[in-house]
């Protein structure tokens, strides 16, 4: 006798089985399976291609504030200190118009001798030309033991090749000097003065060196993955591509000289405003406001100097067609720093027009 279901009225039997009309589940095969993964993969890589730009945009709008910020900084530290702090752009080994890390400067105190009665003398060289004084120039003949830092062999205060100012007596004006390698067995080293004598070329004078600006040892900016600084379109003024690597033949027919290997350094002054830019190896006071490009990094060409008769390659100008990329400019009176839209025509595709946002100081809002 068939025993009932204890819930139902149904037998044992007729309860396992399979009730008419419910749909049995079946399992995606492996085709299947392949084929929804096929058409998700191809989804989401059309969804990237979409959304890259707006990513890129992000990128360089990020670097350019982070930029901002370490200007703001250095303007706030130069205040802070009573002399001047800046921001250094190193270029990149192997391409020189870009740069991906971004340094804090600072100007070392002006130096005075190990000594405190440290002196320096003079001595005039002819040049082997006693009838043309045109060529003669002035040495800066310091005392070793007076001066041991100045001498030092590893972290000398100033390198071989490298200019810095120098004050003889505390006052009157600052003289530009260079130090080059030893040429006389008499000197140590040899520090030329540029220009005029010195202004007594008597003997035992104090001095004061203000050195040109190192790298401070705060943390430098890296910019964000994807983006850099486009030296070779920044500048100063209106139509300004002085920060370019390359450097034009002196005439016609002329050898390309060397690239420019030295970094772009912008000082600021105690009272806000900028003191000087260092470039070219030089340094000079700027007469209008500062820009650099914040662009991409893959479209900054590196240049090729094979051609010694003309420029290396025409300029890459891809970052001054992209309109997400950002200027961001310094003002040379107050010091005061924008992130500006960059802006392509055309029909004009100029710096200056490029840059008619920056020159006017609208700056860009949003994150």
């Amino acid at each position: 006798m068939t025993r009932n279901h204890p819930l139902c009225k149904i037998p044992r039997a007729m309860c396992s089985r399979s009730q008419p009309g419910r749909a049995s589940r079946r399992a995606m095969t492996l085709l299947e399976l392949l084929i929804v993964i096929a058409i998700m993969t191809l989804l989401l890589t059309a969804g990237m291609k979409l959304a890259q730009p707006a990513f890129q945009g992000r990128k360089v709008r990020e670097s350019a504030r982070q930029l901002n910020a370490v200007f703001a900084g250095a303007k706030a530290r130069a205040t802070e200190r009573g002399r001047p702090f800046g921001v250094w752009f190193e270029r990149t080994p192997g391409n020189l118009n870009q740069v991906l890390e971004v340094f804090q400067a600072e100007v070392p105190p002006p130096y005075i001798g190990d000594l405190v009665d440290a002196r320096v003398n003079f001595s005039l060289d002819n040049n082997s030309t006693p009838a043309n004084p045109n060529d003669d120039f002035w040495r800066v003949v310091f005392n070793p033991a007076q001066c041991a830092t100045l001498f030092a062999t590893q972290g000398s205060l100033v390198a071989v090749g490298e200019t810095f100012g120098i004050k003889f007596d505390f006052r009157g004006r600052v003289y530009g000097a260079t130090r080059l390698a030893q040429n006389d067995a008499n000197l140590a080293d040899d520090f030329r003065l540029a220009g005029s004598p010195p202004p007594a070329p008597g003997q035992g004078l104090k001095f004061q060196i203000y050195l040109p600006p190192r790298k401070s040892l705060v943390t430098p900016l890296d910019l964000v993955n994807g983006t850099a600084i486009d030296l070779s379109l920044s500048g100063l003024g209106a139509t300004g591509t002085d920060f370019d690597g390359w450097n034009a033949p002196p005439s016609a027919g002329q050898p390309t000289p060397a690239p420019d290997p030295f970094p772009i350094i912008v000082m600021f002054a105690p009272a806000g405003n900028i003191d000087v830019v260092y470039s070219r190896g030089g340094v000079f006071t700027p007469v209008s406001e500062v820009h650099f490009l914040v662009g991409r990094n893959d479209t900054i060409a590196a240049l090729d100097f094979n051609n010694p008769q003309g420029p290396p390659n025409p300029r890459d100008t891809r970052n001054l067609q992209d309109q997400d990329n950002l200027w961001v400019t310094v003002g040379h009176r107050t010091g005061t720093v924008t992130s500006t839209e960059n802006y392509y025509n055309t029909l004009t595709p100029t710096v200056d027009v490029s840059r008619q946002f920056a020159r006017s100081a609208q700056a860009k809002g949003g994150g």
